[in-house]
């Protein structure tokens, strides 16, 4: 079972994260049930070695980091590398995130070095298939 650490705002320097190495960070809010449920599920698979997961609870989408990363669906998972935002996965709304987007961000986190997509993309576009990574 993984630890999930929280984040808040000053871990955070516009849309750079303060930490070093690989860290998934999950956007969610504490009333959402997608939320919830995806949450549960990010916290049972076992973290990969030299890898943080964690999570930013918001109450509101005006709060600054939902508006500085464009957050309009939760659950949100951005992908970070070094500080870098490298990926992100929406949520759909009604649906939220599955366990295969889960699987694609384990294998992002558990993989030695990021490759660029065939995809390649702006990870700031919108959906929750597959990685945008720059």
């Amino acid at each position: 079972m993984a630890v999930i650490q929280s984040l808040d705002e000053a871990d955070f320097q516009g849309r750079r994260l303060s930490r070093p190495g690989r860290v998934a960070v999950l956007f969610r809010m504490a009333t959402c049930p997608y939320s919830r449920a995806f949450r549960s599920e990010y916290g049972q698979w076992p973290a990969p070695e030299g890898v943080l997961l964690a999570d930013y609870v918001f109450g509101s989408f005006y709060e600054r980091l939902p508006l500085t990363f464009d957050v309009s669906v939760v659950p949100t998972v951005l992908g970070f590398e070094d500080g870098a935002l490298r990926w992100r996965h929406d949520g759909a709304p009604g649906k939220g995130l599955g366990e295969d987007t889960l699987r694609e961000i384990l294998a992002w986190a558990a993989s030695a070095k990021s490759q660029p997509s065939a995809r390649g993309g702006d990870p700031r576009e919108r959906g929750s298939g597959g990685m945008a990574r720059r």
